[in-house]
């Protein structure tokens, strides 16, 4: 993405430069031929006829045949016969001096007068250059399509080094006008082994030929360079290694012998050829096949037990540094919430519950005045409000079920319904790019819908269809991106679809192998690492089970010493951009990714104080409180704190029948709710059927916490089955009207509870009176 990012605003502009009418082209990548210092005199207004002024001729000229051409077509064709100007009109209107009087400037301009086919619709002139910069023709089809930004001329096959305007036309020419790069360069592999030879072939474009669009174009200048890591700016971002020159055929083989990131572009020595950059990875093959099969190493280990391993001298980030760097991001957290609970705001708090949760810690432990980070997202309404729906949901599921909540609470099962109804790879509310795709998936895998599930199918076969196999990049945005990259992995890696997932995971490996930057980690845009990017990526290397031995660059740098070195000392990262110089995105992802933690994040519900069975108490006609009875009058459960990577069982409880537990290592907690003496239960919120209660949810390699085993349709059924209003779990409203799909669930819960609060406060009153009385006796 960086270069392409970097050869549009130079190489690119470049082939647009030779129309800086009255000045040659300068090499890409130089400044002053493709960003003018100054403005333009004008700016652009279609409201202005673009016209020349004329002078009274002293000589006609013989006709020359124009013809201007956009992709596949030739939009005008014919003979024009020249009229001499000496001005000409910007698209402003302003009148500006030239130099040439009969140009090809002039010669489109008289096209454009003769034909409706095309039209001048942006010609800019810049005072600095006494320069016109032709940027935009829009053409007239069966639709109106404006094209800029790419405009080049050839006159007789010669292709000018001056600007349209400083190009004189006698007569008799032959001028093509085109839209597009006039060379381009190809490889016949961008990504393989040290010592590996490659094919370069160099190519011109067909400007007037429609049949062929691309021609062999031999004793072509090939330049190879690698980036500098001394750059000061875009005009120097990389140092030629290598100059080849292509036959006559317009190829030639050339070796790597040395790993790493290259370009190759054509070049000239009076810069009168050029071409965009094509990038080619040169990569170890020992660091691939290691790569490959490096899938052992059990989830969560990060390579932190020590300050040196493998990976030939690998200098890692000890487990003491991470700690203490976890632990001043964590503090921080703490530090910016508010009295109702959040972190900034609802999106912001619920990664921030994930990053407590990759510690071991519960989000309604962490409050730092009255409320917890568990209790604003229990009472957060605002997810209809937001413009991404499917992702909101999911996150918020994400959030809860790191929060220790099961996924048959009412805070999560009626959200795993919508997901499932409208967010699927076809569903109703999901958007375009994988983003949805990835997060919705991990979020109902997070709530135990299983991956032969249609929709979780359906989910795992657009990430996969996202996948550049070529380069094993995942697109978003239509470019590659390694951030997309490592979550994507993390999902495929958490769905286990099978052969086709490990083989678009070992790709994507690859590729991020060669991506990766010397300082250890990655950037979408430049050439030193961001923490942002770099820590989706290493949910993805989490995900798979691998560390810092297995992702060190030659210079023995991690993506965690980019993670670590990055953070500042009050425990975030910094952004130009905040009004308070926070990054807040970089920093909410940073704890999960410095743990060796993948999505989703699973804390079992939270270990609750012991909780005495009152044996004698019953459902009593079935009424909404219920005391639940286990055989024994001095039957105690004994919670005890459980980690991250244990899953508890739930126990599903109906409203009339008791409950049996089976020994285990950890025994299962009874309720998430807020606990008393009494456990209570909703009658009209009835328990999700479970397929199947198994101690975690399937992992593929690493054993990552899991989740719950949900019957998605039971769900549904059962919210039919109650007295919820139709809409319980409609898409959102419009504004003003209900936008909280879980509303109806609150209320039915709420009426019961103060159904419940009202008897228990009447019976403890009367038993307070009774104690009374005999006091008094």
């Amino acid at each position: 993405m960086l270069i392409k990012s970097f050869m549009w605003g130079v190489a690119g502009i470049f082939g647009c430069a030779v129309f800086f009418l009255g000045i040659a082209p300068v090499k890409a990548g130089e400044s002053a031929s493709s960003t003018p210092e100054t403005s333009a005199t004008s700016t652009i207004s279609d409201a202005v006829p673009l016209t020349a002024v004329s002078s009274t001729p002293a000589v006609v000229y013989p006709s020359f045949g124009m013809h201007v051409r956009y992709g596949d077509l030739f939009i005008f064709e014919g003979a024009v016969t020249p009229t001499p100007h000496e001005s000409v009109f910007d698209t402003q209107g302003n009148k500006h001096s030239i130099i040439t009087t009969s140009s090809v400037l002039t010669a489109l301009i008289d096209a454009d007068t003769l034909s409706d086919a095309f039209s001048i619709t942006k010609l800019d002139y810049y005072d600095s250059y006494k320069s016109f910069y032709l940027d935009c023709l829009t053409i007239e089809t069966t639709t109106s399509t404006r094209a800029c930004g790419n405009w080049n001329y050839a006159v007789d096959g010669v292709y000018p080094s001056v600007g349209m305007d400083s190009y004189a036309l006698k007569g008799g020419e032959q001028v093509y006008v085109y839209f597009g790069n006039p060379w381009r360069i190809t490889a016949s592999t961008s990504t393989f082994p040290v010592n590996t030879t490659t094919a370069l072939s160099t190519w011109r474009y067909n400007y007037n030929s429609t049949s062929t669009e691309w021609t062999a174009d031999g004793r072509d200048t090939i330049d190879i360079s690698v980036p500098n890591p001394a750059s000061t700016g875009f005009w120097d971002t990389t140092v030629t290694t290598t100059t080849l020159m292509s036959a006559t055929e317009g190829t030639v083989d050339y070796t790597f012998s040395a790993t790493g990131t290259y370009y190759a572009k054509i070049t000239s020595a009076d810069f009168s050829k050029w071409s965009n950059p094509i990038t080619l990875n040169v990569i170890d093959a020992l660091v691939v096949a290691a790569t490959s099969t490096a899938t052992s190493t059990p989830s969560g280990s990060h390579d932190s037990g020590g300050v040196s391993g493998g990976g030939g001298g690998v200098q890692q980030i000890s487990s003491v540094i991470l700690e203490e760097k976890i632990k001043t991001i964590l503090d921080f957290f703490t530090s910016r919430q508010s009295a109702d609970g959040k972190v900034v705001d609802a999106g912001t708090t619920d990664w921030v519950i994930m990053s407590f949760a990759a510690h071991n810690s519960y989000a309604s432990d962490i409050a730092h005045t009255s409320s917890s980070l568990l209790q604003f997202i229990q009472n957060d309404t605002s997810l209809n409000n937001e413009a991404n729906v499917c992702a909101a949901y999911a996150r918020r599921v994400l959030a809860l079920r790191a929060g220790g909540i099961l996924a048959d609470d009412a805070s999560v099962a009626p959200r795993v319904v919508f997901l499932t109804a409208h967010c699927g790879a076809e569903g109703d509310k999901n958007l375009p790019e994988i983003n949805d795709d990835i997060f919705v998936a991990l979020a109902l895998h997070a709530a135990g819908v299983e991956g032969s599930d249609a929709v979780m199918r359906g989910l795992n076969d657009a990430i996969l269809r996202a996948q550049d196999t070529t380069t094993g990049a995942f697109i978003a945005w239509g470019s590659p991106a390694p951030d997309m990259t490592g979550a994507a992995i993390n999902a495929l890696e958490a769905l286990g679809g099978g052969e086709a997932d490990n083989l678009a995971i070992m790709r994507a490996k690859q590729y991020l192998h060669v991506t990766q930057l010397s300082d250890g980690g990655w950037n979408a845009w430049g050439t030193s690492a961001d923490y942002i990017t770099t820590a989706w990526v290493m949910m993805g290397i989490n995900a798979v089970g691998e560390g810092q031995s297995q992702w060190s660059t030659v210079s023995g740098k991690t993506p965690w010493h980019v993670m670590t070195e990055k953070l500042n000392a009050k425990g975030y990262y910094e952004s130009p951009w905040d009004s308070e110089g926070i990054d807040w995105f970089g920093t909410k992802h940073a704890v999960p990714a410095l743990l060796g933690k993948s999505w989703p994040i699973v804390l079992a519900s939270k270990p609750q104080p012991a909780v005495q069975i009152n044996q004698s108490a019953s459902s009593g006609g079935g009424g909404s409180n219920v005391n639940v009875g286990s055989g024994s009058a001095d039957s105690r459960i004994t919670p005890s704190v459980i980690a991250s990577s244990t899953l508890e069982v739930p126990v599903l409880v109906s409203a009339s029948s008791t409950i049996s537990t089976e020994a285990t290592s950890t025994p299962p907690v009874l309720s998430n709710s807020p606990q008393s003496g009494t456990i209570n239960f909703v009658q009209e919120v009835r328990p999700l059927s479970v397929t199947s209660v198994p101690a975690t949810l399937p992992r593929r390699k690493n054993g990552n916490e899991s989740a719950t085993q949900v019957n998605t349709s039971g769900v549904a059924n059962q919210l039919n089955q109650s007295n919820q209003p139709d809409n319980a779990l409609s898409p959102p409203k419009e504004k003003g009207q209900q936008t909280d799909p879980l509303l109806p669930l609150k209320k039915n819960v709420a009426q019961g509870s103060a159904a419940g609060s009202a008897a228990v406060f009447a019976g403890t009153s009367i038993l307070l009176i009774l104690r009374l009385l005999l006091a008094a006796l």
